[in-house]
Order: C-alpha cells, then structure tokens, then sequence
C-alpha cells in the first residue's frame, strides 16, 4: 500500500483528537511501565470493527492495527499510531476531504464554534464517517460540554470500535467527572489497541512502578 501523504498540516490537537489532548488538560504526568496491564487486557492482535470503516482505507487500518497492538516500544506504537492518524484524517472521498481541511483551519484560529458546525454539516452528509464525529467530540470538550462530547465519542466508537484516540478521550471525560471505574475501563479497552498510550499514567494502579521516559 502507498504511503498516505497528509494532504494539510494538521496541528497537533486536531491530529490527536479525544486523546493526548484531553489529558494534557488534566495534568502533565510521566509515563510508565505497562508489564502488569497485560494481565488485565489481552490485546487482540487480530480484531477487527464489526463494520468496515467508511471514507477511509479499510485494508490499510487491518494492517496498522495489529502492528500497533503488538508494538515493543512507545517508539515503535508512536509509528503505527500516526500513520492511523493519517488514514483516518485523509478520507479517501474527495469532496470530504476537502471539508475536513477547512475543519482544521478553522480550529487552528480557534473558532470552535463554527469548526463545530461545520462538522455538523459533514456529519449530516456523511454520518458513517467516524473521524468526523471523534472530532466534534474533541471540541465539545474544549467548550465544556462533556454530555455532548461523550455522545459523540459513542457514535465514534459504532463506526471504528478500534479508536483508541475516543476510547482514551472518554477515559479523560469519565475521571473528570469523578466516574473512576467508567474512565478505568474505557482505558483498558483503549490499551488494547495502543499499548502505549500516554493516557495510560493517568492509572498509575494499573502498573508496575514508575519509569521516566
């Protein structure tokens, strides 16, 4: 398969998504060992969505998925991870494509509110597109509406149950709303796709000993 080129500059909160950028905002915490998840969360090399994700490339997502689940290192997740990012960012529908370029231009200035309804506008025309809705979640955060925002990482997670980037964001949201045990399962699913996820140190019970990285 071709590498997927970005076809935008994308700033990092828009890349990330529900993710990193949720945690960031709860507190900068150091990273660590992950030995002991094992025996809570299996990871499952060779899962699959139910559905195939639409106006992305499918067969390229299979492929990346079991890599990133059987990754050695934060280094060699990091890799797989991003080029996740990419194929789901880059819709492979032209048109969409172009919309969500736009989407991220207005939230690089900032204007939540109208790169909010513009996705809205993509979610209307094209709702089978889970990115879209990972996206709105990630902004109905920044504006504080944390029942929209966990809505819409629901819709994200039918689409592309595989989104470890939705699934650590509705950790974020659980933990800020003091639902500790939601937030503690939503990351143990979201580990199982990315082992390595920087939202991992918010559990500190979940592993072994601490260790700077």
């Amino acid at each position: 398969m071709a590498h997927i080129r970005l076809r935008f500059r994308l700033p990092s909160l828009f890349r990330t998504g529900l993710g990193v950028a949720l945690a960031a905002l709860l507190l900068n915490a150091p990273l660590w060992s992950h030995s002991a998840l094992a025996q809570e969360a299996e990871t499952p090399a060779e899962t699959a969505p139910a559905i195939a994700p639409a106006h992305v490339d499918a067969a390229e997502l299979d492929r990346l998925f079991p890599q990133l689940a059987n990754a050695q290192s934060p280094e060699e997740a990091r890799v797989y991870a991003d080029q996740i990012w990419q194929v789901w960012l880059n819709p492979t529908t032209p048109e969409l494509a172009d919309r969500m370029d736009r989407i991220a231009a207005a939230r690089t200035v900032g204007s939540y509110q109208n790169a909010i309804a513009m996705l809205s506008d993509v979610i209307e025309e094209y709702p089978d597109y889970a990115e879209a809705w990972n996206q709105r979640a990630t902004l109905y955060f920044f504006i504080g509406d944390y029942e929209s925002s966990l809505a819409d990482v629901e819709e994200t997670l039918a689409r592309e149950p595989r989104h470890f980037g939705a699934l650590s964001g509705q950790s974020v949201i659980y933990l800020r709303l003091g639902e500790e045990f939601l937030a503690r399962q939503a990351i143990l699913e979201a580990l199982k796709y990315h082992p390595y996820l920087n939202e991992r140190s918010l559990f500190p019970e979940l592993f072994d000993r601490p260790t700077q990285t």
